[in-house]
C-alpha cells in the first residue's frame, strides 16, 4: 500500500467519522425539537402560584376607638364598704376617695385633664394617701399615720360587663383588694375588701 492510498483511506475514514458525529448530533437535535413540539400543552403551561393577600391596613379611626376604650376608664370617685360584711376592726371606715382627673366647666363646656392621683381614706379622721399607684385597672396606696394608725391597700377595678337588677343579689364590687390596718407600722388586721361607688 502506497502513501497515496493510506492518505486516501485516512481521509475517507476522517470524513466518515465527521459525518457520523454530525449525523448523531443532527439526529439528537431533530428528536429533541420534534419531541418538544409534540408534548401536551398542559406540561408547558405556567402554574399560577397563589399569592397571599396583604392584610388590610389598620384604620386610624379603629386605633382611636381602641385608645378611647383603654382611656375611658377613670377610677375617680367615692367608694364605700359594705357595712353588713365589714369586720369590726374596720368599722370606723366611712369611705375611700380617689381622684385621677380634674374636671372643669366653662360656659357650659365641660372638660377634664389627668392629674397625679390623690385621695384619702376617711374615718372620723382623714388618712390622706402618702403613696399611690394607679394603672391598668390596678391600685395600691398607703396612708398617713394618725395616732399610730395607718392603712395599706392593693387591689383592682374589675371590668363590669353586666347590669344586675334584682333584690337580694350581691352586686359586683367596683373595687376589690386586700385592705390592711397597721398600728405603729405593724399589721393588726386585714381582710378582702369590696368597695362600691355610691354605696351598695
Amino acid at each position: 500500500m502506497n502513501i497515496f492510498q493510506l492518505s486516501l483511506s485516512t481521509f475517507v475514514f476522517g470524513i466518515t467519522l465527521l459525518l457520523g458525529t454530525s449525523a448523531v448530533i443532527a439526529a439528537r437535535f431533530v428528536i429533541t425539537t420534534v419531541g418538544g413540539l409534540t408534548k401536551s400543552p398542559a406540561t408547558t403551561e405556567r402554574v399560577a402560584v397563589p399569592v397571599a393577600e396583604p392584610e388590610p391596613a389598620t384604620r386610624l379611626e379603629d386605633l382611636r376607638n381602641d385608645l378611647a376604650t383603654i382611656d375611658d376608664f377613670d377610677p375617680t370617685g367615692t367608694y364605700f364598704l359594705n357595712s353588713e360584711t365589714l369586720p369590726q376592726a374596720f368599722a370606723e371606715i366611712e369611705f375611700l376617695d380617689i381622684e385621677t382627673r380634674e374636671y372643669n366647666e366653662d360656659r357650659e363646656i365641660y372638660s377634664s385633664r389627668n392629674i397625679l392621683p390623690i385621695g384619702s381614706l376617711q374615718t372620723k379622721k382623714r388618712f390622706s394617701f402618702t403613696k399611690i399607684a394607679v394603672g391598668n385597672r390596678e391600685i395600691a396606696f398607703e396612708t398617713t399615720t394618725v395616732d399610730g394608725l395607718s392603712y395599706q391597700f392593693v387591689g383592682q377595678f374589675p371590668v363590669l360587663t353586666e347590669v344586675i337588677e334584682c333584690e337580694g343579689c350581691e352586686y359586683p364590687a367596683n373595687l376589690t383588694g386586700r385592705l390592711k390596718k397597721l398600728k405603729n407600722g405593724k399589721v393588726i388586721a386585714e381582710f378582702d375588701a369590696k368597695f362600691y361607688i355610691g354605696g351598695c
